[in-house]
């Protein structure tokens, strides 16, 4: 998750599949979220939502998912703010 498109798009220069704005006014859907691990061709995924609000939700999004997803409990954001 990143709270800026500048963020986002480091992420992604860093490497990242897919990368969610958000923030702490606007926190992502499970939906949302799912719709972002599907969009990698990965079936190893690596969730850091980097806000004590959103885990819960990355962690219902995780069981839905038919892909092994590792949600991290990140609470701060820094440059590993990637979704693998």
């Amino acid at each position: 998750m990143a709270d800026s498109e500048n963020l986002k798009d480091e992420f992604l220069k860093l490497g990242a599949d897919v990368v969610i704005l958000g923030g702490q006014s606007k926190n992502p859907s499970v939906q949302e979220i799912l719709n972002a691990i599907g969009k990698t061709e990965k079936e190893n995924v690596y969730i850091l939502p980097n806000n004590k609000n959103v885990i819960t939700t990355a962690k219902m999004a995780a069981e839905k998912s038919k892909k092994t997803v590792v949600v991290l409990d990140t609470k701060k954001q820094c440059l590993t703010d990637i979704i693998f």
